[in-house]
């Protein structure tokens, strides 16, 4: 079983294929992460790089609906997409008109 570990390996969380995600807007690497620091973490770049090359998307998307590992297709559930967006929208500032 494979790891992905974050502050320095001071935490970590066990991989799994259907909870990576790829931000669309910004191409960057997400899997579930800890609880209890917020449920989200980044994948470093070089790493997200090696990942990409995983992704499938159907009908041309622009979101990738399945990740292959270990000749395995894994449909991605997109859990973190959610709590990123829940996330921006929490902390946008409020305009009143």
């Amino acid at each position: 079983m494979y790891h992905l570990t974050y502050a320095g390996g001071t935490l970590s969380v066990a991989f799994q294929p259907e909870h990576v995600a790829m931000m669309p807007e910004t191409g960057r690497v997400y899997h579930t992460g800890p609880a209890n620091c917020g449920g989200v973490g980044l994948i470093k770049s070089s790493l997200a790089i090696e990942l990409s090359k995983f992704f499938e998307f159907a009908d041309g998307g622009s979101i990738p609906t399945h990740f292959v590992w270990q000749e395995e297709k894994h449909q991605l559930t997109n859990t973190v997409l959610t709590r990123l967006t829940e996330t921006k929208r929490s902390h946008s500032p409020v305009v009143d008109d």
